[in-house]
């Protein structure tokens, strides 16, 4: 295309398929940026919808500045907010899927949405999960509204919706309307609690078919959410909720009978817990901007479409200088005070699917923000080995079980007891198990790692202290000295505290000196006394243990 919109400088490309191409561009006359959709075919609706939309201002949806048709051409441009955030798309590719009450807060959003959209008289018409926003503070963020834009040809141009979370009546030409809204909506929110759509085929025929007259498969759901998915996944439009409001009211009631009256903060709280974690992945290289970072990335962000699903190829992330510099800032150069980590209460929550139980340590009672970070390391390991361990079960079974090992008012350490029994049907019948403890500091949310706790200083030290205590009847250290090292203490050494002290799983098959340890004294675990290991410890951390 070689049309430009009128009264903006194109400041660099976001990418671009057979839809049109997107921009980043800057307004003229007030010099705010804006994400700019050239498209290759506009479709008939879609002015009307860019003009109902573009007044309204709603929390969970991204604004409309504006639409330029093309002159003499069929197509035309979205002038567009950018949103700040992360995919859910992505998010859910890195966390396989969310804790109910994350996952119902998250809906919840998307309702409210809708229903602001439908006030205006816009139905959405291809809500799933590569459409919605997850904003740092958990906000989530609907965009791509419009529905497709399809170049000319293409034989799903007469569908609205993306095939996994299209309404039944949509499959076979009825236009969108807020109750085909409302059912993908349902789609979104099982995938959230199960890490995929509620059906899936080889075929676009075999999902229409599942679509149009399988029954939903809410035994994958927590019992509490089942009636719930019912309604929205209703195979006739009049059997589901009245509107967008209405199904609001339905999750606030089944959320609070479900989860208790904190179910929304707690939500809240878990969800900007997975932005948190999404932003400390590390994975999106600056490559430029004036005053501003720009990040590159799929699950990077991101710009709120009227006519097209918003994530493009090359997504942008964007940050002004002075947010930059509040987030730079080390979180332990102004730590809350003890006192609100006193007040943090510890929670477990069972998480239940097919084949699985999961038990998740979660604290309440900090601000929203550092409780999604405390979760979200909480179970970082645990997320870890769900994705690495189920593709091979062939219908086995996992279990975790988790418990408190020690609680101070600066730190929560909680082990874990992880197993996986493959299926009759798997490669391998051997079961797998793991333990293993995580150690965070409630003042900022981060884990724990043994380098943080021993100087390096105090290794040699250290490691006389764990060969003093050692009991194991196997003597294992008669095979070979420990060797505690900067180098390989991240990987050997395993705190985790308890009451009476520190257990210290070792591996030390990965020590430096594995060949001199037989099988049975690869991994073993010591319980070492307080009083051998406070002199040895960093200040900042035997100050946040109490001792």
């Amino acid at each position: 295309m070689d049309w430009q919109v009128p009264g903006y400088d194109e400041l660099r490309d976001l990418g671009g398929g057979a839809q049109g191409r997107v921009v980043l561009a800057s307004e003229r006359r007030g010099g705010g940026l804006r994400a700019v959709k050239y498209l290759a075919r506009a479709a008939d609706t879609l002015e009307r919808d860019a003009a109902a939309l573009a007044r309204v201002a709603d929390p969970h949806l991204a604004r409309i500045h504006g639409y330029e048709p093309e002159l003499g051409g069929a197509g035309g441009a979205l002038i567009m907010e950018v949103v700040e955030g992360y995919a859910l798309d992505a998010v859910l590719a890195a966390r396989v899927a969310l804790e109910p009450r994350a996952a119902l807060v998250l809906f919840r959003q998307l309702l409210l949405g809708l229903a602001a959209a439908h006030a205006a008289g816009v139905p959405h018409r291809d809500c799933k999960p590569a459409n919605v926003i997850l904003r740092p503070d958990g906000t989530a963020v609907l965009v791509g509204f419009g529905g497709k834009a399809l170049p000319a040809g293409e034989e799903d141009a007469g569908r609205d919706g993306t095939p996994a979370y299209r309404a039944p009546e949509q499959w076979t030409g009825a236009p969108a309307n807020p109750a085909t809204d409302l059912y993908a909506a349902t789609c979104v929110l099982f995938e959230c609690l199960t890490g995929a759509p509620p059906y899936q085929a080889a075929t676009e025929t075999e999902l229409q078919q599942l679509h149009q007259s399988a029954a939903p498969p809410t035994e994958r759901l927590p019992k509490a959410l089942r009636p719930l998915a019912l309604r929205g996944l209703a195979k006739f439009p009049a059997q589901r909720p009245l509107d967008a409001l209405a199904f609001v009211s339905d999750v606030e009631k089944t959320a609070r009978r479900a989860y208790g009256r904190a179910w929304e903060s707690r939500g809240l709280a878990s969800l900007s817990g997975l932005a948190a974690a999404m932003a400390g992945t590390g994975a999106y290289p600056v490559v430029g901007g004036a005053g501003r970072r720009f990040f590159t990335g799929r699950t990077a962000l991101v710009c709120g479409a009227a006519g097209l699903a918003a994530i493009v190829a090359g997504g942008v992330f964007l940050q002004s200088a002075s947010e930059n510099a509040r987030e730079d800032r080390s979180p332990a150069a102004a730590p809350p005070k003890t006192r609100q980590a006193a007040m943090a209460e510890v929670v477990f929550v069972e998480e239940e699917a097919p084949g699985e139980r999961v038990r998740i340590a979660t604290v309440t009672g900090l601000p929203a923000a550092l409780d999604g970070r405390i979760d979200a390391a909480l179970r970082a390991r645990v997320d870890t080995l769900l994705r690495q361990t189920r593709p091979g079960l062939a219908g086995g079974r996992i279990r975790v079980r988790s418990s408190l090992g020690f609680r101070s008012a600066g730190l929560m350490s909680v082990t874990y007891a992880f197993s996986a029994r493959p299926g009759p049907e798997a490669e391998s019948t051997e079961e797998f198990t793991s333990r293993f403890a995580v150690t965070v500091d409630l003042a900022t949310g981060t884990e724990v790692t043994p380098s943080r706790i021993f100087p390096e200083d105090s290794l040699p030290e250290l490691n006389r202290r764990i060969m003093k205590v050692a009991e194991d009847p196997r003597d294992c250290f008669a095979e070979g000295p420990l060797e505690l090292t900067a180098a390989n203490l991240e990987r050997v050494l395993e705190p985790a505290f308890v009451r009476k002290g520190m257990r210290a799983a070792l591996r030390l098959a990965e020590s430096g000196a594995g060949d001199r340890y037989s099988p049975g004294c690869r991994r073993t675990e010591e319980l070492v006394p307080y009083r051998m290991l406070l002199d040895l410890m960093a200040p900042d951390f035997r100050a946040k243990l109490g001792r």
